[in-house]
């Protein structure tokens, strides 16, 4: 079995921070861009997570992630909001 030491959460978070800037980048369409953002929050949320275990059990950490994380998903529904009413607005989900 591989032990999963912090060099792998960082090594996917970092990819997935890289694939998320690359798509909010590369991409037109508003839903990828939504998801690209989602992927950012995410690689975000592991290196809290891969830190905040890094010397053991720490409330204060676990108190930063879940903080983060509401803070992360506030921001995703209101990108869908903001989707929703470009939509609504142009009948389209294609940006020009």
């Amino acid at each position: 079995m591989i032990q999963a030491g912090i060099n792998h959460f960082i090594f996917l978070s970092a990819a997935l921070l890289a694939l998320g800037i690359y798509t909010i980048i590369a991409r037109k369409n508003i839903v990828r861009i939504i998801f690209g953002f989602a992927m950012v929050f995410t690689a975000s949320i592991i290196n809290l997570a891969a830190f905040g275990n890094f010397r053991g059990f720490n409330p204060e950490g676990q108190i930063n992630l879940y903080l983060t994380t509401a803070v992360c998903l506030l921001l995703l529904f209101a990108f869908i909001v903001l989707a929703y009413r470009y939509y609504k607005n142009h009948k389209t989900i294609e940006l020009d």
